[in-house]
C-alpha cells in the first residue's frame, strides 16, 4: 500500500462527507489520502442518533477544542488535516434548536444579508473559532458552504442553468428545488437525502471540479485551505511498509 496523507472529517452527516470527499479526489487527483468521519460518530449509534446536524458538528468542537486545543489534542494526533464542515445557513439558527439553552457567548443567530455570501460566511467561521476555543493550527480547515453543500453539486447537474448558477450561493430553498428536478431525485428520495445515491454521484462531483469553483467562492476557498494545509506534509506510510 502506497503512503496516504490522514484526513479527518467533522460534518453534519454522512453526505456531507461524501460531498467532501468528492472535492478531495479532485483536489488531491495526484495524491493519495484515507479521510476518516469523526463526526458523526458511525460507530457510536447512540452518539450518531444525536450528532446529525450543525448541533453534532457544535458539540465536537466544544469537547475536542478545549484545552490543550484542536492542534494538540494526543486523540487527534495522526491526523494531518482537520476539516469542519459547517453549511452557511446554520447562520439563521439559534442555539435553543440544539437543547444549548445558556451558550457560553449567545454569536447565533449572525447572518448577513446575501448577497454577498462572503459576509455571512466569515461571520459563521468566526462563532465556529469560539466553539473550538484554541487556534485550530495549521491542521484544522473551516469550511463553510454557501447556503448549504448542495450548492456544490448544483454545477454538476445543472451547468447550463446560469439564473440558478449566478446567484447559487444565495439561493434559499436549494434541497426544494433540487427535489423537483429529475437529476435532483438523484441525491434526493421522498425529500430526504439518500446517501447511496451521493456514492453513486462523487466522481461525477470530481470531474465537474472546476466548474463548481466558479459558481460556489466557498468551494474555491476550501480547495485553496487544503493545499495550503498540506504543503509542508508528507504522505505517511502505511504500518509495516
Amino acid at each position: 500500500m502506497s503512503s496516504s496523507f490522514n484526513i479527518a472529517l467533522v460534518v453534519e452527516g454522512v453526505t456531507d462527507a461524501i460531498v467532501l470527499s468528492g472535492a478531495l479526489d479532485a483536489i488531491l487527483s495526484d495524491r493519495n489520502y484515507i479521510a476518516e468521519t469523526l463526526q458523526p460518530d458511525r460507530n457510536d449509534h447512540r452518539a450518531r442518533a444525536r450528532g446529525e446536524g450543525w448541533g453534532g458538528v457544535y458539540r465536537w468542537c466544544r469537547k475536542h477544542g478545549a484545552a490543550p486545543g484542536l492542534a494538540r489534542n494526543p486523540s487527534l494526533k495522526s491526523k494531518q488535516l482537520i476539516i469542519i464542515q459547517l453549511d452557511a445557513d446554520v447562520a439563521e439558527k439559534n442555539y435553543a434548536d440544539i437543547g444549548v439553552l445558556d451558550p457560553e457567548v449567545n454569536d447565533l443567530p449572525c447572518a448577513h444579508p446575501c448577497p454577498p455570501a462572503v459576509d455571512t460566511v466569515n461571520a459563521l467561521e468566526t462563532v465556529v473559532r469560539r466553539w473550538l476555543q484554541h487556534d485550530p493550527g495549521d491542521r484544522g480547515v473551516i469550511c463553510i458552504p454557501s447556503r448549504a453543500i448542495d450548492a456544490w453539486m448544483v454545477p454538476v447537474f445543472f451547468p447550463g442553468d446560469t439564473d440558478k448558477l449566478s446567484n447559487l450561493e444565495c439561493s434559499g430553498s436549494l434541497g426544494r428545488w433540487l427535489s423537483s428536478k429529475q437529476a435532483g431525485s438523484l441525491m434526493r428520495q421522498s425529500g430526504k437525502k439518500n446517501p447511496r445515491n451521493y456514492r453513486s454521484q462523487q466522481a461525477e462531483l470530481t470531474r465537474a471540479w472546476p466548474r463548481v469553483k466558479e459558481s460556489c467562492a466557498t468551494a474555491a476557498v476550501f480547495e485553496a485551505r487544503v493545499l495550503d494545509a498540506l504543503k509542508n506534509e508528507d504522505p505517511i506510510e502505511p504500518p509495516g511498509d
